[in-house]
């Protein structure tokens, strides 16, 4: 954008959100109608994989309970040949039908089959509706007649619903519905230089949120910065802000008690970061937007808190993407990595947002 473009008019954090929507930057967008979609990669889709005559030797693996919101619960996995071995250099996909079953897991009650489908690709992505929130439900995912399997690294964790074979539907946050904000994250924009103004980008957004104190702000920020976001990824420190900065942006937050959360990238996974002094917002990383997890994060804002979802982008074209590059780094453990455990990916936070309604 051309900064003479908006000559002696005033910045603020919601004409930037708006206008980089309307340039289609995309970082962070509120919508008041239909929830968020985000765009589609251009690449060459998944070929179709051969069929199999018998299941026998198939491998039915690669179990995600990518998405839980309160009342939709998104899986995902993927038939390969057999023998391979766990995550290093899969065998072919093969293609496969595919099912999901469900129950409550507060009954007796048999599973269920609520989907039935067929993926000339072998990679299967199946979104279950209708769920009733903050609810506990027994689930398998089956292909070739095998239930399928997570992987060999962090969704393969005890107390993971892949592992339990148990997920939760998220609890909604009481109040009416406000509004849906869409973040896709690790896509550099904001980067000096590169917005409608020469002032350091920092400094603009540090002044108009000290502007306003009170007023509700979601904060995106490219790194994280918390003490035990240092600790817990690959690159410990030297990969994100550096320790003083990253105390002198929280002490900032203490002064703006209208910040309630702020998001990171970079590290391409999701993880909720406890903060390092008292108070202030929730810290957060979230999934990379491409290549590996592959989507999105949606905040559905009601009166009384929000819940912070992320949602693969369910396109052919973005769904190979999302295929092909799981197993691109560190033989998988990059695409676990990433992808984290389901309590980092989703949950409800309570909080009195009204004055955004």
């Amino acid at each position: 954008m051309n900064e003479n473009a908006l000559p002696n008019r005033t910045l603020t954090r919601r004409s930037f959100l708006a206008g980089s929507a309307a340039v289609g930057l995309g970082a962070a967008t509120v919508l008041t109608g239909p929830r968020a979609s985000a765009a589609t990669p251009v690449i060459t889709p998944l070929p179709a994989a051969p069929r199999m005559t018998s299941g026998a030797d198939a491998t039915v693996t690669d179990l995600e309970v990518i998405t839980a919101t309160p009342t939709s619960l998104v899986f995902s996995w993927t038939t390969f040949k057999t023998p391979r071995t766990d995550h290093l250099y899969p065998n072919d996909r093969v293609a496969s039908d595919g099912e999901v079953w469900l129950a409550r897991a507060d009954t007796k009650e048999p599973l269920r089959c609520v989907h039935r489908a067929y993926s000339k690709t072998g990679f299967h992505y199946v979104t279950i509706q209708g769920r009733k929130p903050n609810t506990r439900y027994r689930f398998e995912c089956r292909s070739l007649g095998k239930k399928a399997e997570p992987g060999f690294w962090c969704t393969n964790i005890f107390n993971e619903p892949e592992v339990t074979g148990i997920v939760s539907t998220l609890a909604q946050p009481a109040g009416k519905f406000i509004h849906t904000v869409a973040v896709a994250n690790d896509i550099h924009i904001g980067m000096e230089g590169a917005g409608i103004t020469k002032q350091p980008w920092s400094e603009v957004m540090v002044a108009s949120m000290l502007s306003d104190p009170q007023r509700s702000t979601l904060v995106l920020s490219h790194f994280p910065v918390t003490e035990e976001a240092a600790l817990t990824n690959a690159g410990q420190r030297p990969f994100i802000y550096n320790k003083k900065d990253s105390l002198r942006l929280q002490q900032l937050f203490q002064k703006a008690p209208g910040v309630f959360f702020m998001a990171a990238g970079h590290t391409h996974r999701a993880h909720r970061d406890a903060p390092d002094l008292p108070g202030g917002p929730q810290f957060a990383q979230f999934c990379a937007s491409t290549p590996f997890p592959g989507g999105f994060t949606l905040f559905d804002i009601y009166e009384r808190g929000y819940t912070v979802t992320f949602h693969r982008t369910p396109t052919v074209q973005a769904l190979a993407q999302t295929a092909f590059n799981r197993y691109d780094k560190s033989y998988g453990f990059y695409g676990e990595y990433t992808v984290s455990r389901m309590q980092d990916r989703c949950f409800t936070v309570k909080r009195d947002m009204s004055a955004l309604a």
